[in-house]
């Protein structure tokens, strides 16, 4: 019983703050941590920052666009885009995400405008138009 409780605690530390555990380089899946003290009108990019931070998330900003997420930069023809399955900050008309058993509607706000709840995913795809 208790190496099951010491696997279960090294699971939820590896996973806290940023369910990177996705095998696709071209996915970013962002879960607000617990431990995050998240005050009323923060950003998904404040969460970012504060991710970039513990060293869990690598990203670059440029004119208010992401523009490079883990040493994966924007191109001629592809960019990083932001999808949330939070019904205020999402719209499906402008396109969808699969993510397991959940579709992901388009951000209608950048991350410097989407403010944050812990109980939505936020999730980052690197795609080609």
């Amino acid at each position: 019983m208790k190496k099951f409780a010491v696997l279960l605690l090294i699971a939820v530390i590896l996973t806290a703050g940023i369910a990177g555990c996705s095998k696709n380089k071209n996915e970013v899946v962002i879960t607000i941590d617990n431990n995050y003290d998240l005050a009323s009108g923060d950003t998904l990019i404040d969460y970012m920052e504060y991710l970039d931070e513990k060293d869990k998330l690598d990203y670059e900003v440029e004119n208010g666009m992401i523009t490079e997420i883990n040493d994966i930069h924007n191109s001629l023809n592809s960019y990083w885009m932001l999808y949330t399955d939070d019904p205020n900050f999402s719209n499906s008309a402008w396109g969808t995400y699969q993510y397991k058993d959940k579709t992901l509607g388009s951000a209608t706000l950048g991350a410097e405008s989407l403010k944050i709840n812990k109980d939505y995913l936020y999730i980052w795809v690197y795609q080609s138009f």
